[in-house]
């Protein structure tokens, strides 16, 4: 993780040296807005690294150490009951009705209802499976290992040594009062759609990220070549690998769709995108160098780098056809020593999630360019590279 770190600045510092430079219309400082942090004890101190936002339901849902919470329409901070020490090298999920993160010693979940606020309630895998707890256990790889679905919870759980996707009812099998707790009724993902009678035992598994009505689900290595590849799980537990016109092999890295309904989609070097919005429609339109993450931000498209300071936008994805794309790089004036674990648009701002603390900006100023003279904005250079299409 340092190696990518110290890479990803390095890239970055390339392109503000190599890059183009356009002229813009000149921008007095004090008209220039910078970010500005939400002033809560939740995001300070021990608490600052913020590493996931999401918009739900009229809410802004945010990760915690030991106490997630949300923010309403009215920007206020709500912590929920009660505290449990998360796992923080895994990402938490939300759903409208519940907060999930995983236990520290990776062999529970933390689940934190947010319809009654009442208390936290706990999945203990070891009770499901009928063994040890030493032998139950979460892989610690991926940082998006799991994820809810409505009340639906998909995550692969090492068994022994195998290790095989899952669904959990956290109506049902969350235990929240210390009482007994309803192990029966977990679904193991089938994977006889390509031709395995048995479930893979799946040895590294990549994005996992809520879609539609169910899960995508990027699987690097298997017990057999033929099931890597990208797959959609059903709240029923059917996996089925997600087809396309690509020649290479298609590894899920993320997606997010712009508010006219176009999908943009994106593995580890490459970027897709679907105008009529379908994930079987998807086409090559550029390759890019490192893991960046894209965010929708309305029409328009936010990018960043995680584990690195910078906010870059794909210019003109909205009406995009074909030709080259260009990159932009924004101004990140007061974020500018943190590093950027998220961005999302929540009302009329946009809030992003860094190791520091949780930011916000005005939507109508976000997209303001970074200039070469970030102390004064008045040199009207603003730092701009295209992306390879080869």
């Amino acid at each position: 993780m340092k190696r990518l770190f110290y890479f990803a600045k390095s890239f970055l510092a390339i392109l503000v040296l190599f890059s183009c430079h356009e002229k813009e219309d000149h921008i007095p400082l004090s008209k220039v807005e910078i970010f500005e942090r939400v002033n809560d004890g939740s995001f300070n101190y021990n608490s600052a690294n913020v590493k996931k936002i999401e918009p739900l339901d009229g809410k802004l849902f945010y990760s915690h150490r030991s106490n997630p919470g949300y923010l309403d329409s009215a920007y206020n901070v709500i912590q929920l009951c009660c505290s449990a020490v998360n796992n923080n090298e895994l990402n938490q999920s939300f759903s409208k009705d519940y907060i999930v993160g995983a236990g520290n010693y990776l062999n529970s979940f933390n689940v934190y209802s947010v319809k009654d606020d009442y208390s936290t309630g706990f999945i203990y895998l070891q009770k499901f499976f009928g063994q040890n707890i030493q032998n139950v256990f979460l892989d610690s790889k991926a940082k998006d290992l799991f994820d809810l679905n409505e009340n639906f919870l998909l995550t692969p759980v090492y068994v022994g040594t195998k290790q095989e996707l899952y669904i959990f009812d956290l109506d049902r099998h969350v235990n929240f009062f210390g009482g007994p707790q309803d192990t029966t009724g977990i679904i193991k993902v089938n994977f006889s759609s390509v031709g395995q009678s048995e479930s893979p035992d799946i040895s590294y598994v990549g994005k996992l990220k809520r879609f539609e009505d169910g899960w995508l689900v990027a699987l690097y290595s298997g017990s057999t070549v033929s099931v890597r590849g990208t797959y959609f799980i059903d709240k029923k537990g059917l996996a089925t690998k997600v087809e396309s016109d690509l020649e290479e092999i298609f590894y899920y890295g993320g997606h997010t769709y712009l508010e006219n309904g176009k999908l943009i989609v994106w593995t580890e070097n490459r970027i897709y995108l679907s105008e009529k919005g379908k994930l079987n429609d998807i086409r090559t339109i550029a390759n890019i160098p490192l893991a960046f993450e894209f965010r929708a931000i309305g029409n328009r498209l936010a990018m960043f780098l995680p584990s690195a300071e910078s906010i870059l936008e794909l210019e003109n994805i909205e009406n995009y056809k074909e030709g080259p794309l260009k990159v932009k790089q924004l101004d990140n004036r007061g974020i500018e020593f943190s590093n950027v674990n998220e961005i999302r648009l929540f009302g009329d701002k946009v809030f992003v999630a860094t190791s520091m603390g949780l930011f916000t900006k005005s939507e109508s100023e976000f997209f303001t360019p970074k200039k070469e003279d970030e102390n004064t904005q008045k040199t009207g250079e603003s730092i701009t590279f295209f992306l390879d299409q080869n």
